[in-house]
C-alpha cells in the first residue's frame, strides 16, 4: 500500500492535501517529510480565493514554518535570499561553469528542523538559519535569448506523465504553456509542473495570503551595493529596468541606498545612448582615435575591471542604428517574451517563442507590432514589451537623467574644454549621423534662427551665401561668450545641411504599385512602398506641387553634377514622414518676431545701395532661398497675377465643356481675391502673412493619403 503524492480530499470541497493540514497546524516535522517525498507545497486548495500550504501557516501566523516552506524547492527565490543574506560565495558558485554550454550550479535549500510549539504571544521572532547546497544537477538560464525553459511534471496530468521533461514557453494566469519538443502547444496549471531552469528577472508570485515586493535578484543586489554580484547578473540577462511594486528600479534601488557609482552602472548598462555620453565624457573618442566612419561600428561596453565605458570595433556587423524608428522602416526585433493567442476551439497557438527574429516595420495605436517571421508572409500583432530591436538604436533627444544634456551637447563642452581643434571630429559626427539643435530655442545653437540673425548683419553675407552654395550648416563659435549679443561663426563647419529639404514615405510603389496609368520616364524617380525619398521645395505659390525634385540619398541631393542627378517625384504615391532630419534648413522658419530668412535679407537689401556689393549678395541668397521653398510677398503676387491671366486667355479662346469652364471660372474668381488680398497687404508683409493667403486660395503640396503639411 502507497500514499498517493498530493492527493486532494474532495468529499466536502475544500481539496485540501495533507501539506495544507500539516502546515495549518504547525507542524514542522510532517511537512518537511512532506517536502522530501516531493509534495507541492505551492498547490492551491479547491476554495475561493483558493490558498496553497504556504498560505495556510502565513493564515495562523506560522511564519518561521512559512518563510522555510517559501525557500523549499525555489531555486530561483533561493538566489535571492542568498543574496539578501550576503552570501556571495554561493552566488558566484552558482554561475560558475567549467565547461562551456554545461548550465549553472543549483542552490538547494535544506529544510530546517522546526518545532511544532507555538511560541508565546510577544516573543521575538526568530530569523531561521538555512543552509545551502551547490550540487552540480546543472540547470540553464531562462532568458531572453531562451526558447524555453525546462520544467519536470509533479504527477499525471492528462497525457504528461509524473517526471516527464517538457518544455514551458510562458507562465500566465497561473499555467504554463508547455510542449513536447517543440510540438504542439497546450496549458498546464502551475502546481502540477516545477521548474528546472533558473529564470532571468523572476519575481515572486502573489498568493490570497500575500503578494511579493515585485523584486528581482538584481534589486536585492543594488539595495546593498554589491558590485560583484550586480556584474554577474548584468552579464547574464538580469534587466536594470525591471521595476518592482513600488515601481522602483534597480537603479532607483541604488541611488536611495546612496550606492551613486552603482546607479551609474546600472544607468548605462545596454544603454547604447548611456554609453555613449560616458565614452564622450571620458575622451574615448580622443584616446581611441574614432572617426566619422568608425562610429557605427563601435559595439560599446562598461568595463567593470577598467571601471569606465570601452569601445570594441566590429567591422562585420553595425553596433547601433541612428535616429528615431518610424512606421515603414522596417527594423529586426528578437522576442523576449513568447506570445500565443488561444483559437476558438480553446487550445492555444504559438505565434513567437523567445529568441525568434521578426521583422517589422508598422506599429499600431495598441502598441503592438505588427510583424511575421522571415520565412512566412503571415503577419501577426505581438505586444511592444515583448520584443526588443536587435541593434541599439541611437535616440537624438536622449537626455542625461542627471546633467541634463543630451550627447552633442556633452561633444561640445568636453570639444571646447580642451582648448584646442586638436580633435572636432565627435562634433561633426554626431551632426553628420542626425544629432543637432534644431529644437533649441538659442539662437546660438538652432541652425536655423542663426541663419535669421546672420543675415541681418552685412559682414556676414558672403559667409552665409558660401554655406548655403555648399548646403553646409552654419555655426556659432562655440567659445563666443553667451551673454554678447554679436555674432561670431566659424569659417568652416564641414556638416551637411540642405537647404529646404522635405523627408516623404512612399505610401505605394512607383510604377509598380501605382493607382495611375503612367509612362516612366528616365527623370522619374522609381521607389519601393514604405521607402523613405529626399525632396527639395520649390517656390511656385498656388499650384498644386504634383512633383517635387529628390532622390533617395539625402547626400544626393546635395550635388547636383553628381550621378545619380536629382530626379522627379510623384508626391501623389508620398506622404510626408513623421521624423523630418534636424540637419536641414526648413523654409519659412521664423524666430520669435515671426520672421523668417526672406523676411530679413529683404529687410537688409532695401537699405542696401543698387549695384553695391551688398546687393547683389542679397539677391543672390534671395534667389537660393526662393528656389527651395521660402516665399515672399513679390513672388506670390507674380504668381497669382500670372495663373490669372492664363486661366482669362484659356477661358477667351472658348470651346471648353461647360463644367470645366465653370471649374476654370471658380479659380480665376480665386486669383482676383488673392491678388487683391496682397495688394492690401503691401508689399511690406510678411511671410506668415503670405503663407494665410496661399493656404486659403491654393494648395502647397499634392500629397497622397494621411499628409499633413501643417
Amino acid at each position: 500500500m502507497t500514499y498517493e503524492v498530493d492527493w486532494q480530499r474532495k468529499e466536502d470541497g475544500d481539496g485540501r492535501t495533507c501539506a495544507h493540514v500539516a502546515a495549518q497546524n504547525n507542524h514542522g516535522a510532517i511537512v518537511k517529510l512532506l517536502f522530501e517525498e516531493e509534495w507541492n507545497l505551492n498547490l492551491p486548495d479547491l476554495r475561493t480565493p483558493p490558498m496553497t500550504p504556504i498560505d495556510y501557516a502565513y493564515a495562523q501566523h506560522h511564519y518561521e514554518l512559512a518563510n522555510a516552506m517559501r525557500l523549499a524547492g525555489n531555486h530561483n527565490l533561493l538566489l535571492i535570499e542568498a543574496i539578501k543574506r550576503k552570501h556571495d560565495e554561493l552566488v558566484l558558485e552558482v554561475f560558475k561553469t567549467e565547461e562551456p554550454g554545461h548550465g549553472l550550479n543549483l542552490l538547494e535549500f535544506r529544510f530546517p528542523d522546526l518545532t511544532s510549539v507555538k511560541p508565546k504571544k510577544g516573543t521575538p521572532r526568530k530569523e531561521i538559519k538555512l543552509s545551502y547546497d551547490a550540487k552540480i544537477i546543472r540547470p540553464n538560464l531562462f532568458g531572453p535569448a531562451s526558447p524555453y525553459i525546462r520544467l519536470k511534471c509533479r504527477k499525471d496530468y492528462m497525457h504528461l506523465q509524473k517526471n516527464e521533461m517538457i518544455h514551458g514557453y510562458k507562465k500566465t494566469n497561473r499555467q504554463w504553456l508547455v510542449s513536447r519538443d517543440d510540438s504542439d502547444c497546450f496549458l498546464v496549471p502551475e502546481g502540477y509542473v516545477k521548474e528546472v531552469d533558473y529564470i532571468v528577472d523572476y519575481v515572486e508570485g502573489d498568493t490570497s495570503m500575500r503578494k511579493g515586493d515585485g523584486c528581482t535578484a538584481l534589486h536585492a543586489a543594488a539595495k546593498l551595493g554589491n558590485k560583484k554580484v550586480v556584474q554577474i547578473l548584468l552579464e547574464n540577462g538580469w534587466s536594470p529596468t525591471k521595476r518592482n511594486r513600488k515601481g522602483l528600479t534597480p537603479i532607483d534601488v541604488a541611488v536611495e541606498s546612496n550606492f551613486h557609482t552603482l546607479a551609474g552602472i546600472l544607468r548605462v548598462h545596454n544603454d547604447c545612448n548611456g554609453l555613449l555620453y560616458a565614452a564622450i565624457e571620458n575622451g574615448n573618442h580622443i584616446k581611441e582615435r574614432w572617426t566619422r566612419q568608425d562610429l557605427p561600428l563601435i559595439r560599446l561596453r562598461y568595463d567593470f575591471n577598467s571601471g569606465g565605458v570601452v569601445g570594441t570595433i566590429n567591422k562585420d556587423t553595425r553596433a547601433a542604428n541612428f535616429g528615431v524608428w518610424s512606421n515603414g522602416t522596417p527594423i529586426t526585433v528578437k522576442v523576449v517574451e513568447a506570445h500565443f493567442v488561444v483559437e476558438a476551439d480553446g487550445q492555444p497557438r504559438m505565434l513567437a517563442k523567445r529568441g525568434d527574429l521578426l521583422t517589422t516595420s508598422t506599429l499600431c495605436k495598441d502598441s503592438q507590432y505588427l510583424c511575421r517571421h522571415s520565412d512566412s508572409l503571415e503577419l501577426f500583432k505581438i505586444p511592444k514589451d515583448c520584443v526588443q530591436e536587435v541593434l541599439p538604436r541611437y535616440h537624438f533627444d536622449w537626455v542625461s537623467a542627471i546633467e541634463k544634456k543630451n550627447v552633442l551637447q556633452k561633444a561640445e563642452i568636453v570639444h571646447l574644454s580642451l582648448h584646442t581643434v586638436a580633435d572636432p571630429s565627435i562634433v561633426k559626427t554626431l551632426f553628420h549621423y542626425g544629432w543637432s539643435h534644431c529644437n533649441s530655442k538659442d539662437w546660438r545653437k538652432n541652425h536655423n534662427l542663426l541663419l535669421i540673425k546672420a543675415l541681418s548683419k552685412k559682414k556676414w553675407l558672403p559667409h552665409v551665401l558660401s554655406h548655403l552654395e555648399k548646403n553646409t550648416m552654419i555655426r556659432c563659435n562655440p567659445s563666443q561668450d553667451e551673454n554678447s549679443a554679436e555674432i561670431s561663426l566659424l569659417p568652416d563647419s564641414g556638416i551637411w545641411c540642405p537647404v529646404g529639404m522635405l523627408t516623404l514615405q512612399a505610401i505605394y510603389g512607383f510604377p509598380h504599385e501605382c493607382q495611375r496609368k503612367t509612362v516612366v520616364r528616365d527623370h522619374d524617380l522609381e521607389f519601393k512602398k514604405r521607402q523613405t525619398l529626399h525632396v527639395l521645395l520649390n517656390n511656385k505659390p498656388f499650384v498644386k506641387k504634383r512633383v517635387l525634385r529628390g532622390n533617395v540619398s539625402v547626400f544626393e541631393l546635395l550635388y547636383k553634377s553628381s550621378p545619380p542627378p536629382l530626379k522627379i517625384v510623384h508626391l501623389e504615391c508620398c506622404k510626408l514622414a513623421e521624423n523630418q532630419i534636424g540637419t536641414r534648413y526648413v523654409a519659412n522658419y521664423r524666430n520669435h518676431k515671426n520672421e523668417s530668412a526672406i523676411d530679413v535679407i529683404r529687410k537688409l537689401s532695401k537699405t542696401a545701395d543698387k549695384g553695391s556689393h551688398t546687393s547683389e549678395l542679397c539677391d543672390k541668397i534671395t534667389t537660393i532661398l526662393r528656389d527651395r521653398g521660402w516665399c515672399d510677398w513679390h513672388t506670390a503676387k507674380l504668381a497669382a497675377i500670372k495663373n490669372l491671366n492664363d486661366i482669362k486667355s484659356k477661358i477667351d479662346k472658348g470651346g471648353l465643356p461647360g463644367a470645366k469652364a465653370q471649374k476654370l471660372i471658380s479659380r480665376m474668381e480665386n486669383y482676383e481675391l488673392a491678388v487683391a488680398r496682397l495688394d492690401e497687404m503691401g508689399e511690406n508683409a510678411g511671410t506668415m502673412a503670405v503663407e494665410t493667403v496661399i493656404l486659403e486660395y491654393g494648395e502647397p503640396l499634392m500629397l497622397g493619403e494621411d499628409s499633413n503639411i501643417a
